[in-house]
């Protein structure tokens, strides 16, 4: 059986990654707090003044579910080594 030590490794850091996304979605949902004072994404410059904090929130929990979804999906592809 011949494994590609690399392909696992970049496989499990991408799943990884995807997975991070999850904590700043708990954060955009308001489950919890990363950090102490943290308002993010309400804090946003551009996005807020155009949607306001509610359809910032709502358009950042969208965002990092989709990131999650594609990062998680890339390192299942790459760890299992799909030609896609």
């Amino acid at each position: 059986m011949n494994v590609d030590v690399t392909r696992v490794i970049a496989g499990i850091l991408l799943t990884l990654y995807g997975l991070v996304h999850l904590l700043y979605f708990g954060q955009s949902a308001r489950h919890f707090e990363l950090q102490p004072g943290m308002i993010w994404p309400d804090d946003s410059w551009l996005i807020s003044k155009l949607f306001g904090k509610g359809g910032t929130r709502m358009l950042a929990n969208i965002f990092c579910i989709l990131a999650c979804i594609v990062f998680v999906i890339g390192g299942a592809g790459v760890f299992f080594g799909q030609s896609w």
